[in-house]
């Protein structure tokens, strides 16, 4: 049997400032993991879907909610960093890798 799934490497940005960074992989059951930098905490929830797998983001400083966003990453592998804004200042930095296992 054949699973895929999407590994994402991601970093947390306000301005040029690194908040934190971590790395997900989306499979098919929704999954959520939790990073933490000095003063951030982020909340990601994600789930394995083609063409595109759900991701969304929860943010909080200092315990106090900053922003909420919903996305759709294709399903690729990426050649190079890719970028979104995430509004207030916020960015997103990310790498994809397809994952194809065999079970």
């Amino acid at each position: 049997m054949q699973c895929e799934s999407l590994d994402i490497e991601m970093a947390f940005f306000r301005g040029d400032e690194l908040l934190c960074r971590g790395a997900i992989r989306c499979i098919s059951d929704e999954n959520l993991q939790t990073f933490e930098g000095a003063e951030h905490t982020f909340q990601v929830t994600h789930a394995f879907e083609r063409p595109a797998c759900r991701v969304f983001i929860s943010a909080a400083r200092a315990g106090e909610h900053v922003f909420r966003s919903a996305m759709r990453v294709g399903v690729h592998t990426s050649d190079d960093l890719e970028a979104i804004d995430l509004g207030g200042g916020y960015s997103l930095v990310f790498k994809c890798a397809e994952v194809r296992l065999t079970q």
